[in-house]
This record gives C-alpha cells, structure tokens and sequence, in this order.
C-alpha cells in the first residue's frame, strides 16, 4: 500500500466543493490524483494527492477542539503596514492554512467591525468550511457548530 493509498477513507474540504471522501488513488499521465466523492453535491472530482493547494485533509477532533478554543479566544491581532498588504495576505491564508491557523485569522477578521469588501466573501467561505469540518468532525448539526462558535449564522 502506497503512501497516499492509506489516504481512502479519509476527508478533505475544498473550497466550495465543501467535504468530500477519498474513494480511490488513480495514475494520470505520471502524476498521483486522489478520485474524492462529494455527497453534498453528489459528484466527484480528482485533486493531486503531491499538490494540496486547492484542499486539506480534515483535522482530527482534538485539533479541531483546539481550533474552537482559538476563535473564541485569541486576543492577537495581526498587524499590517497598509491595507493592500492585509488583503493579499488574507486572500492566500484563508484557503491555504489549516484548521488552527485558520481559526486566528477567522477570529482577528470576526473581530473586525467591517471585513474589507476584497476579502469578505473569501472570509465568509472559509467560515463556512470551518463550521462544516466542526460538523463532520464532531459530528454535530450545523446549527450546533454555529451555536458552539458563538456566531449568528445570519450574518454569514
């Protein structure tokens, strides 16, 4: 068993895509692609198993529980030199980090009293994965994981 074999059966969130499960490991033109199944949508689609920008594996429960505690708690704000500097590195961080280090930048734009237009619906998608990988992982409802966040799910 390869490597990225022993990936079946695990879950990835990507994007809009939201959380799908690895069902195989297939060779495409000498590169390695995990086929994932999207029951929310009820369709599938390949991602590279050596290039994970465009996804990331589901956190285990203690890191996910990890990452709750970071979004309720962090009191440390990220500090920029301007504004274009904040938006790019939002824009990159945001569908790039994993769960803990998504939760601190969840968390300092939450704390916000405005989100930058440029970055707000790239905000609003990575809160909504963060909810859905806390549903999975947990296994609690949506309303539950929003309530958990202490977030009102109407003004995402």
């Amino acid at each position: 068993m390869s490597e990225f074999e022993k990936n079946i059966g695990n879950f990835i969130i990507a994007g809009d895509l939201g959380i799908g499960e690895i069902v195989e490991v297939t060779d495409m033109k000498d590169m390695i692609f995990y086929k994932v199944l999207f029951t929310k949508n009820d369709s599938s689609n390949f991602f590279s198993a050596t290039n994970t920008s465009n996804y990331r594996m589901l956190s285990d429960k203690e890191t996910v529980l990890a990452a709750i505690e970071t979004f309720k708690n962090n009191k440390e704000q990220k500090v920029f030199e301007n504004t274009q500097q904040k938006i790019n590195f939002y824009k990159k961080e945001l569908k790039s980090a994993d769960v803990l280090e998504l939760s601190i930048y969840l968390n300092n734009l939450n704390n916000e009293s405005e989100v930058h237009p440029s970055i707000n619906k790239i905000f609003k998608g990575a809160v909504k994965n963060f909810i859905q990988e806390i549903q999975h992982v947990l296994m609690i409802s949506n309303a539950e994981a929003w309530k958990l966040l202490e977030l009102n799910k109407s003004n995402y």
